[in-house]
C-alpha cells in the first residue's frame, strides 16, 4: 500500500514537472518573418536496385484440416422450386 502510494506521488510529480517545461514552441518553430518564405532541401542521390525477372516463390505454411462432424442433415422442398 505504501509503495503504491509512493508511486502515485511520483508519477504526479513527474507529471507537474513535465507540464512546467512544456511550453507552447509552434511560435518559436517559425518565425514571424519567414512564414511567407519556402525552404529548398536538396537530399543527396539515391539509387536503387531491384533484381531482374519476377521475384522468388515463397510458398505459404502448409494447412492442416482435421473435420471432426461429418454427419449433415439435409431438408428438400422440391414443391417451393
Amino acid at each position: 500500500m505504501i509503495r503504491a502510494s509512493l508511486f502515485a506521488i511520483f508519477l504526479l510529480f513527474a507529471f507537474c514537472c513535465n507540464a512546467q517545461n512544456s511550453k507552447d514552441t509552434t511560435k518559436q518553430a517559425i518565425p514571424e518573418a519567414k512564414k511567407d518564405t519556402i525552404l529548398q532541401v536538396n537530399l543527396d542521390t539515391m539509387s536503387v536496385s531491384v533484381p531482374a525477372g519476377p521475384p522468388a516463390y515463397q510458398a505459404s505454411a502448409t494447412r492442416v484440416w482435421e473435420i471432426k462432424n461429418t454427419r449433415i442433415a439435409l431438408t428438400f422442398n422440391y414443391k417451393e422450386k
